[in-house]
């Protein structure tokens, strides 16, 4: 890679990478909530939100800046939150059953046969940490 392009990248805002992200993750989450509601493409998007596919197009290109009138317009037209904010999503996940599965196997030295223990819980769980080993 040229010196010119190598010294563009060291040189990005990081304002803008942060922009680019989240707008990237507002795009992902829109294209994940189309697809649970049935949507199929952005000409439908845009029937949805009574704009032109063109529109649409470039809010979810990133030639045009998506508002928060247009990302709640979407928000209503594909039936869930696109963005939350922390103290909301608290609230509604702090309130949420969660079903608790795992399967212990312990191996023996002295046997060929592993046993197994699969345990099963259902309930409110207020907090819980993910550990894969």
């Amino acid at each position: 890679m040229s010196d010119l392009i190598t010294n563009a990248f060291n040189e990005i805002d990081p304002r803008n990478e942060k922009f680019i992200e989240k707008n990237t993750d507002i795009v992902e989450e829109i294209y994940a909530l189309m697809e649970q509601h049935g949507v199929k493409s952005q000409k439908e998007l845009a029937k949805l939100l009574g704009k032109k596919e063109s529109e649409v197009s470039k809010l979810l290109t990133g030639v045009q800046n998506m508002t928060l009138r247009s990302i709640t317009n979407m928000e209503v037209a594909l039936g869930k939150d696109i963005i939350m904010t922390a103290s909301k999503a608290k609230e509604k996940f702090e309130h949420t059953n969660y079903m608790i599965c795992y399967k212990q196997i312990q191996t023996n030295p002295d046997s060929e046969k592993a046993s197994t223990n699969e345990h099963f819980q259902i309930g409110k769980v207020r907090s819980f940490k993910l550990r894969i080993a």
